[in-house]
């Protein structure tokens, strides 16, 4: 039977854990001028997917309160990041609060109406609002 550590190291928890604290702080917006952008959007984007690759990476080794900090982490850095949504959703659920799951399904709920005009949509957002509805039932994710 592999070790907590082997299993952290297969699902990246903390070498995406190590990886974010290189991440924390964010390229200057207007260094260097344009020729910069793409690099600071390519690290923007990368630190993203590594924010939710960890969370949900830290939920499949039952880990929810780290699941949860990544999720916040990537929300606070994307407010209308599904994934990161539902792993905050699943992550607080597990930690017995449901409160705080419902809550950040109906805040990306109203930022997608309010800033897009729009629900959720695609697969993706059916699973979140899926996750949503277990929750208002009383389910335990």
């Amino acid at each position: 039977m592999p070790t907590v550590e082997a299993l952290e190291s297969l699902y990246g928890v903390t070498p995406a854990a190590e990886a974010d604290s290189l991440c924390l702080s964010h390229l200057v917006p207007d260094a260097g001028g344009g020729w910069a952008a793409e690099y600071r959007e390519r690290h923007d984007a990368t630190h993203r997917e590594l924010l939710g690759d960890a969370g949900e990476a830290a939920l499949s080794l039952l880990r929810p309160r780290e699941a949860a900090e990544f999720a916040d982490r990537l929300v606070a850095l994307d407010p209308f990041h599904e994934r990161a949504c539902r792993t905050l959703m699943l992550a607080a659920t597990a930690i017995g609060e449901v409160d705080r799951a419902l809550q950040a399904y109906q805040a990306l709920a109203k930022r997608l109406a309010d800033e897009l005009g729009a629900e959720l949509v695609e697969l993706e957002a059916e699973r979140v609002e899926a996750c949503a509805q277990d929750l208002g039932r009383g389910a335990r994710l």
